[in-house]
């Protein structure tokens, strides 16, 4: 048991090694965004339900609901619903453009790596100029992965 996690961790060393300094910034990345997505989960799971109760309760509490005074309190609560709900989205919005951002830099970086091989051989090494394909091609896997899942975690509160 404890062999297998070991080499399941060497093997993620390896894998983060390959990409290089930008994998390493996609995976923070990573770890961020799903902690904002587990926790709009969460939200949605369990908290949600019992804020719904309290907005109601306090939209019950106005005693006349056909007021002015109860339009605008009705349209404020449902202001500070639509807040509580929309909370992360940015943030998520904002990450999930970053994600590609990163990627691309990877690339730039992998690439740079490869023409520098070429410069010191004379552009025939292929195995030198290999470790920099590598690494442009796990960072555009990492932002490609990423993006994707996280681009729908960020429409779902719009499909119910």
């Amino acid at each position: 048991m404890f062999y297998a996690i070991t080499e399941a961790f060497n093997t993620l060393r390896d894998f983060m090694s390959a990409g290089g300094s930008v994998l390493w910034l996609i995976a923070i990345l990573a770890g961020f965004m799903w902690a904002i997505i587990l926790e709009r989960i969460w939200y949605f799971n369990a908290g949600h339900k019992v804020y719904m109760q309290d907005i109601r309760s306090e939209w019950e509490a106005v005693g006349d609901h056909t007021t002015w005074r109860a339009q605008q309190i009705k349209d404020k609560l449902t202001s500070q619903a639509k807040t509580e709900v929309n909370k992360y989205l940015p943030l998520i919005n904002t990450c999930v453009a970053l994600a590609p951002l990163f990627g691309l830099l990877g690339t730039v970086t992998g690439m740079i790596e490869v023409f520098q091989v070429m410069a010191f051989t004379g552009g025939g090494d292929a195995r030198s100029m290999a470790g920099g394909v590598s690494k442009a091609t796990l960072t555009n896997y990492g932002r490609y992965d990423n993006s994707s899942i996280w681009s729908f975690c960020y429409h779902i509160p719009y499909i119910g």
